[in-house]
């Protein structure tokens, strides 16, 4: 028994003295993992720097200047020209821009006039080759533009073909660059390819780590510039600004002067799209987007009215907006000045003054939830301002001397996409511009004729709105507090009720309005009173106005002799002694007849 006791002490005791420390190789494999993490961490900017490295060149070699240079948290944002744009990311180089040790250096450098990538590993720089032996192109119908990535074995590889296929990097002797994942010399990381970017003058001058200078010419480009050429068939005249907004008219066809539509594209902090008609003395008429409308009218001296229509039915009626625009001034002033002055300040003066107007007074009052802000976003936070001073407005056309890279970087500011010229971008736009104002106007037809009734006929404290979508004669009545009954044989009732009009064809509108409003219920019907053109169901809106803020009923109604009711509500005391409604009945069955 003392045997077996001293048998298993003595393997016990051996297995104790053999046990392994593996603490210094995880140590190892640790500080590996970390390395290679780090190296991987760094793949993003290096490749982006080469994506970068390719755009300047290309721009360099193609006479494109530099439009504006910024810098932000991931480094320098260079814009071009051409619309194109390059970030050098931050970064620190190997020590003496030479040593790179964490990773092959990618830069560039001129042979025979053309430029060709190279590669810097322990100092020793060489040119970049693909399988054939031949250099590689930064520019031109066969550039390349290089990818780095290290693969499963730690090795440096490159793709020349975007990523689908990657070869080993190699050194001067032939063998592959392994990612050591350990820092240069002093600790500098050698993850950037550029020493330094500054400018000097007119002039961006990016520094390669080898010293190598690329300096491309600034340009100070106006805030603005104007073309009337190359605009498609919709549009006659364009601004484009350099904060990404673009201004399109249409001209009126009898006077060349004045504008038929403009088509306003905001592109500051997102895309908002206005869609402004004209009348035909050039006043304005509509403001559409999609998510409100807005309908104006009685313009006199530096006032007007407008009825503003959000998309989900809610209705606000605005009454003497003052702005600082005499209108028989603008009138004036669009059809004596010359049509580039009167079309880029007549009516964006105008824009400014009617949009912050109702825009700020809306965000500021009882606005429906989102549309005072939407508004304001436009009008208030100087969105469409700027665009007032159009002092430093150059205007251009296709083969001026400011040069159709320049045209085609505001364009590209304004949102035309793979346009591979000048021309098809511009025609793009315009297309784009005309698809959405015409898709708007579909969509807001209702809108704009609801927001006309309610201006064209007295408004007052009740006021009621009908339009329909077609043809066919249909009617809006109301019983007062007083149970008189306003409609199209009585359309002016002892209590101040009036109908303005009886629309026997099609569309409306019809108003009925209250200045003031008695105290008690009311209640709103429509009828149906006869089929034209062979229609028998329409689709109506109509828009109850209280104080000045009102509500949409819409839906259907179908069928000669149909009788809707939309609206039943109280107007002060709820208990009013005139309040005699609902004892007054309508015989819709004996109706007058019309002649």
């Amino acid at each position: 028994m003392r045997t077996k006791n001293l048998l298993f002490a003595l393997l016990m005791l051996c297995i104790t003295a053999c046990k392994y420390n593996d603490d210094a190789l995880w140590d190892k494999v640790n500080s590996l993992d970390e390395r290679i993490a780090s190296i991987e961490d760094k793949l993003k900017s290096m490749n982006s720097n080469i994506s970068s490295m390719s755009a300047i060149i290309t721009a360099l070699q193609n006479n494109v200047y530099v439009a504006s240079v910024e810098y932000g948290s991931d480094g320098y944002i260079i814009t071009f020209t051409d619309g194109t744009t390059a970030i050098v990311s931050n970064g620190k180089d190997g020590i003496d821009g030479t040593d790179g040790k964490d990773a092959p250096i990618i830069g560039v450098d001129v042979f025979e006039g053309k430029y060709y990538w190279t590669q810097t590993i322990d100092g020793n720089k060489s040119w970049l080759t693909g399988t054939d032996g031949n250099k590689i192109p930064v520019t031109g119908a066969d550039a390349v533009t290089p990818q780095l990535k290290i693969n499963s074995d730690g090795y440096w590889i490159i793709s020349y073909d975007n990523g689908v296929t990657f070869t080993e990097i190699q050194n001067e002797t032939g063998e592959p660059v392994k990612a050591l994942g350990e820092d240069g010399t002093n600790g500098i990381n050698g993850d950037s390819f550029f020493q330094s970017v500054k400018v000097e003058g007119n002039e961006l001058i990016l520094t390669l780590v080898d010293g190598e200078e690329l300096r491309i010419q600034i340009m100070n480009l106006p805030e603005y510039i104007a073309l009337n050429q190359n605009l498609g068939d919709k549009f006659d005249y364009a601004i484009l600004g350099l904060d990404g907004s673009g201004y399109f008219y249409e001209f009126q066809e009898e006077n060349s002067k004045l504008p038929k539509r403009l088509s306003i594209y905001d592109g500051i902090e997102e895309k908002i799209t206005l869609i402004i008609d004209f009348d035909s003395e050039g006043l304005p008429k509509t403001i559409l987007s999609e998510e409100f409308t807005i309908v104006l009218g009685q313009f006199e001296e530096s006032k007007l009215n407008a009825v503003l229509i959000t998309k989900n039915g809610e209705t606000h009626l605005f009454e003497n907006i003052e702005t600082d625009v005499l209108w028989d001034e603008y009138k004036n002033g669009l059809l004596e000045e010359g049509t580039t002055r009167a079309v880029s300040r007549s009516p964006i003066k105008w824009i400014n003054a009617v949009v912050s107007s109702v825009g700020c007074g809306l965000s500021i009052a009882s606005a429906p939830t989102g549309v005072g802000i939407a508004l304001a976003a436009i009008s208030c936070s100087g969105a469409l301002v700027n665009i007032a001073d159009v002092a430093g407005l150059i205007e251009v056309s296709q083969g001026t001397a400011i040069g159709s890279t320049i045209i085609g970087h505001y364009a590209n500011l304004v949102s035309c996409a793979n346009a591979g010229t000048v021309l098809v971008c511009l025609t793009g736009i315009a297309n784009n511009v005309t698809a959405l104002g015409d898709l708007v106007y579909d969509l807001a037809t209702d809108d704009i004729n609801l927001g006309e009734g309610s201006l064209i006929s007295g408004n007052g404290e009740v006021k009621m709105t009908l339009t329909w979508d077609d043809y066919s004669d249909i009617d809006l009545h109301c019983i007062d507090p007083s149970g008189y009954h306003i409609y199209y044989s009585d359309m002016q009732s002892t209590t101040g009720g009036f109908l303005d009009y009886d629309n026997v064809v099609a569309y409306g509108p019809e108003n009925i309005y209250f200045n003031p409003a008695p105290e008690g219920t009311y209640k709103v019907y429509l009828h149906y009173y006869a089929e034209n053109e062979g229609v028998s169901s329409v689709n109506y809106k109509v828009a109850i106005f209280k104080n000045n803020s009102g509500q949409v009923y819409e839906g259907t109604i179908s069928g000669q002799g149909t009788i809707v009711d939309i609206a039943t509500f109280t107007i002060g005391a709820q208990n009013a002694s005139r309040s005699i409604w609902p004892t007054s009945t309508i015989d819709w069955c004996n109706l007058p007849s019309k002649n």
